[in-house]
């Protein structure tokens, strides 16, 4: 993560996801170090990978105050499938509309369907 004065700086590295099934997800990381009474609109792209090749899958969204842990659960994913999570962030009420890398990223795989899930 590249900061300068005035950016949100991540509390920690520390982004998890926790697969809830074969069709969905939670991923969750650290609050933000930002101003106060900024507000932080979080934007999580998910990608799968496919012959080699990563794919984009979804995007979720989210808002948080400074030092807020965040999570977004992510529906809709296919079962048995790798995909990857990447948090991007921007501030918002700024005039942002640049998102910028956070350098959170997280790999899971959803679980496989069982006979009459789906």
């Amino acid at each position: 993560l590249t900061a300068t004065l005035g950016d949100p700086v991540p509390e920690s590295m520390d982004v998890t996801a926790e697969v809830m099934g074969c069709n969905s997800a939670r991923i969750s990381w650290p609050g933000f170090r930002a101003a106060a009474g900024v507000l932080l609109e979080f934007r999580i792209d998910v990608s799968s990978e496919v012959g080699g090749a990563l794919q984009r899958h979804s995007t979720a969204h989210t808002e948080a105050g400074p030092g807020e842990r965040c999570s977004v659960v992510l529906r809709g994913l296919f079962p048995g499938t790798q995909y990857f999570a990447t948090v991007a962030l921007r501030m918002r009420g700024f005039g942002s509309r640049e998102w910028g890398r956070t350098g959170l990223r997280v790999g899971f795989t959803t679980d496989f369907a069982r006979t009459g899930e789906g």
